[in-house]
C-alpha cells in the first residue's frame, strides 16, 4: 500500500493592505493537485480589533485554493494570504 507522494505547501501572494473585501489564491506547481488549503490573516496597525469575515475557503480549480474575505464594521487594515497543500497529480 503506497502513501501520498510529492506533498508540497504553497503560499499565494498576500493581498493588498487596507479594508474592504479581498480575494486571494494559492496555486500548485504544474502537475500537482490541491487537496487542502488555508489562510493567514494579519491585522495591521490601525486595523481595529475585529478580524474580517471569511466568506470562502475552497478549491476553485484542481490546482488552486481560494480565500475570500470581507471586512467587519470596525476592521480597517488587514492583509490575507492563501495557502495550498499540493500532491502529485
Amino acid at each position: 500500500m503506497g502513501g501520498v507522494s510529492g506533498v508540497s505547501f504553497e503560499s499565494g501572494t498576500p493581498s493588498s493592505t487596507g479594508s474592504g473585501s479581498k480575494t486571494v489564491t494559492a496555486s500548485c506547481p504544474s502537475g500537482k493537485l490541491a487537496v487542502a488549503g488555508g489562510h493567514l490573516i494579519e491585522m495591521l496597525s490601525g486595523g481595529g480589533s475585529e478580524p474580517p469575515f471569511i466568506l470562502e475557503s475552497r478549491l476553485t480549480a484542481p490546482d488552486t485554493w481560494t480565500i475570500a474575505t470581507r471586512a467587519g464594521v470596525i476592521t480597517s487594515n488587514y492583509r490575507v494570504t492563501a495557502y495550498a497543500v499540493c500532491i502529485d497529480g
